[in-house]
């Protein structure tokens, strides 16, 4: 099942998102027979991730709210969830319950010392912030998220944050700084052969030629 695992995420970074789904729902289909909790969650978050990634933030959202804390409980396995949902909730426009989450996603991490779930949470976090053009909010999120994806090495994740990064500055009208950030995004995800994200960010950075 491990191997079923990780090898969907790799596929799903890699852009193999069909041939990604299909380990992960093999994986699940073998862990709905052992009812095992913990790894039912961890196959949902890439399912969910993969839906938002192909537009379906409401299918994300319906998948992982089945998996919450049990009553009474602040489960660590929940904690890896709460980004992909808070991410769920601002496709779907729900902004009040991206912020909510999030904000329940950066403070259980922290507690928890899940580094790798704070970097995500923290990505999530500017995002909701550029969605209210909160900058100052979203820079500081950004900052901390990048130190600590930089530190790991955390390569994947800090690809996408700069993505993010030079997407607000882009928003911002700031053009050359966003194109510094979309290069260095572009030179990682370039590195990693992730090729969807790859052509995510040569669209932003040919976005940027024109008024």
């Amino acid at each position: 099942m491990y191997t079923l695992r990780w090898r969907g995420q790799l596929r799903l970074w890699a852009g193999e998102w069909a041939a990604a789904r299909q380990d992960v729902e093999e994986e699940l289909a073998l862990v709905e027979r052992t009812g095992d909790l913990g790894l039912l969650r961890e196959a949902q978050a890439l399912l969910a991730e993969h839906d938002l990634l192909e537009g379906r933030p409401e299918a994300a959202r319906d998948r992982l709210v089945l998996l919450l804390d049990r009553s009474g409980l602040e489960e660590l396995g929940v904690t890896l969830l709460l980004p992909i949902l808070a991410w769920a909730h601002l496709e779907s426009g729900d902004v009040r319950a991206a912020v909510e989450v999030t904000e329940q996603a950066v403070g259980r991490a922290r507690a928890q010392t899940q580094r790798l779930t704070l970097v995500d949470a923290l990505r999530v976090q500017a995002m909701v912030a550029m969605r209210q053009c909160h900058w100052q909010e979203a820079e500081k999120a950004l900052e901390e998220s990048l130190s600590l994806a930089h530190s790991m090495p955390y390569l994947y994740a800090e690809a996408r944050l700069l993505h993010v990064y030079g997407q607000m500055h882009a928003q911002k009208g700031e053009v050359e700084p966003a194109r510094e950030r979309l290069k260095g995004a572009l030179a990682i995800f370039q590195r990693l052969g992730a090729r969807k994200d790859v052509e995510r960010v040569e669209q932003a950075i040919t976005s940027l030629s024109w008024p």
